[in-house]
């Protein structure tokens, strides 16, 4: 009894149960003790070699541990071509990124180097947080000539590549910086293919590392800046239209780097206020559309391009269409390599300020008629961000002669002005004529516009038809337009040629409606009679014309209406007098043929004005100086 008293008391203490971690003996929730891995190995945790470890906090320390399959960042395990992995950042300078990249050097602002590879793209982004990105890597002869420059400004190690397209000006050199930069975490691209040996050999050097981006991917540079991928479209149809474009925000300014987009891929996205933009396509006329300049009113143009080269490249179109924007140009094969540096409020290229003193720029919307530009003033390098001056767009004022909401028109030009229509109207209409309505009705439009308008393929239609207008007929600002039926008739009851002639549709004496449209089919005016719609009871005696009561106002309604008798065209010509024969010719007394016409015109409708008669013909005598007669 007391032998086995004395054996229990004397028992050690990790024979009782109870973990304790470091006395060399997994038990109980203990992963591991010390040498003790409960005969678990790198293998049987899944890994294909590498040496298990016991931590001191009794959990296995896989750090050792390797894998021959493809790394997967985000694991938390730091493998095969990443640098750290999460926690897994032993050694690593900075943060970890999301790439499973470390800083590669230290850095306080924000650097794109756009080096000079001649005919081609080569641009090393290094990020504020240390970070280095190469976007495109020029010809094959050219990976010498980008590690040359970047070891001649301190860089000695590579994050990341993005290659924005395939061809052999961007992708060429890749493969022998992927050599030179073996510890590259990151092979970003478009994600498609090439039958190019250019790409074969890219593509078999990054392996793995290939990582498609997306439209509204990021990429981890670090805290400091955003960068953004705003286009990247595999299979588009060509390679310069599946260019991958990124978008690098630090502080205040933003920045535009896009391989060879083209319009259709410029159309595609809305890059938004950018100062600095890297000029798509080397600077062709195929890329730097209107559209995408407008949106980004850059101040600094950087392109990348080979002297004489065999493209014409930069074309000079967007060279004009930059300067017009008011951009700053900087080109690789005039002024060797561009570096901008940038702190987040202002940048340099070159060590030249983006601006300097007094300078001033255009800003705003428009300077069309009261609506002017503003400008911006520069201080300390960099134009201000609120634009002095402008004036902005308000409600049009139909009365002091300024466009004041910056459409172009002004005062009774301007469709918002209530007291004036904005179309061409439909001013007189002649249904119920003395002789036969097939020779004599007419329509008569009147263009109250300070500008000519087209009425190619415009219809004039009634209840029953619709007849088009001829080719080539344009009514001109301010003026009128005759239509007819027919020619002969007209001219021999008002004395004018018609504007056109050959009207098909026939007005009905009982009632009808007469519509005008444009060539799309759109309503621009319409008038009913003879109740042939509700609310509009107006009707003209024979003889008589329906008449717009003032020509430039349209309400749509039959008090817009009058009559007029006898009916007397706006619109045709005189017809040619013939003096001497003993006929009263329309228009005679303007033409000195008093003996024939006595100012009465047998019987038929007085000429419109006929300057010199001591009469006061209808409308238009004060208008062609006959204020003799119409005071």
């Amino acid at each position: 009894m007391s032998f086995l008293l004395a054996l229990l008391l004397t028992t050690p203490p990790s024979l009782s149960g109870k973990p304790t971690c470091g006395d060399d003996n997994q038990r109980g929730s203990e992963e591991c003790d010390g040498s003790d891995l409960d005969g678990q190995t790198c293998s049987s945790l899944g890994y294909t070699g590498g040496a298990l470890a016991c931590a001191a906090d009794c959990t296995f320390d896989i750090s050792d541990c390797t894998s021959s399959s493809t790394p997967v960042c985000g694991d938390g395990i730091a493998e095969g071509y990443e640098e750290c992995d999460g926690a897994d950042d032993t050694g690593c300078a900075g943060a970890c990124s999301a790439h499973c990249a470390c800083p590669a050097t230290s850095a306080s602002d924000l650097e794109i180097h756009v080096i000079d590879v001649g005919q081609g793209d080569g641009i090393l982004v290094v990020s504020p947080d240390g970070y280095t990105m190469l976007v495109d890597a020029g010809t094959g002869a050219q990976d010498a000539t980008i590690a040359a420059y970047m070891a001649s400004i301190g860089i000695t190690g590579l994050d990341y590549t993005l290659v924005s397209h395939m061809d052999a000006d961007h992708v060429g050199g890749m493969d022998g910086i992927l050599q030179t930069y073996p510890e590259v975490t990151t092979c970003f691209d478009h994600g498609g293919s090439a039958t190019t040996t250019q790409y074969d050999e890219y593509d078999a050097e990054a392996g793995d590392r290939r990582t498609a981006l997306y439209v509204d991917d990021t990429i981890d540079m670090g805290s400091s800046v955003t960068v953004d991928v705003v286009h990247s479209h595999a299979g588009s149809g060509s390679e310069n239209g599946s260019s991958v474009v990124i978008r690098i925000t630090h502080g205040d300014n933003t920045y535009l780097l896009g391989g060879d987009c083209e319009t259709m891929c410029e159309e595609s996205f809305d890059p938004g206020p950018i100062q600095a933009y890297k000029v798509h396509h080397h600077g062709s006329d195929s890329s730097t559309s209107a559209s995408l300049l407008s949106a980004m009113d850059p101040y600094t143009a950087l392109i990348s391009v080979g002297g004489s080269n065999s493209y014409g490249h930069p074309d000079q179109s967007t060279l004009d269409a930059l300067t017009d924007a008011q951009a700053t140009i900087y080109r690789t094969d005039l002024d060797g390599d561009l570096e901008l540096i940038g702190d987040g409020s202002a940048y340099s290229v070159n060590g030249e300020a983006v601006c300097s003193g007094a300078d001033t720029r255009v800003c705003g919307e428009t300077d069309v008629g009261a609506c002017e530009y503003g400008t911006l003033s520069c201080t300390a390098g960099m134009w201000d961000s609120t634009c002095s001056g402008e004036v902005a767009a308000t409600t049009e004022d139909c009365g002091n002669g300024n466009d004041d909401d910056c459409d172009g028109l002004t005062d009774e030009a301007d469709g918002d002005c209530a007291a004036g229509a904005d179309h061409v109207v439909i001013l007189q209409v002649a249904y119920d004529t003395p002789g036969t309505d097939s020779l004599e009705e007419f329509v008569d439009l009147y263009n109250p516009l300070l500008v000519d308008v087209d009425l190619d393929g415009w219809t004039v239609s009634d209840g029953a038809g619709s007849w088009t207008v001829p080719v080539g007929t344009t009514i001109s600002a301010g003026g009128y337009l005759s239509i007819a039926k027919d020619a002969a008739g007209f001219s021999a009851l008002y004395g004018l040629d018609p504007d056109v002639e050959g009207m098909s549709i026939s007005l009905n004496n009982d009632g009808d409606v007469v519509v005008l449209a444009d060539s799309g089919g759109t309503e621009v005016d319409r008038v009913a009679y003879e109740d042939y719609e509700a609310g509009w009871s107006i009707s003209a005696a024979t003889g008589e014309a329906l008449e717009r009561v003032a020509h430039d106002v349209d309400i749509d309604a039959a008090a817009d209406w009058t009559t007029v008798s006898p009916a007397a065209p706006y619109g045709g010509t005189i017809v040619e007098n013939d003096c001497g024969n003993g006929t009263c010719d329309a228009g005679e007394d303007c033409e000195s043929c008093a003996v024939d016409c006595d100012g009465v015109l047998s019987g038929k409708p007085s000429n419109r004005y006929c300057c010199g008669n001591g009469t006061c013909e209808s409308v238009g005598e004060d208008g062609n100086t006959c204020a003799v007669d119409c005071p």
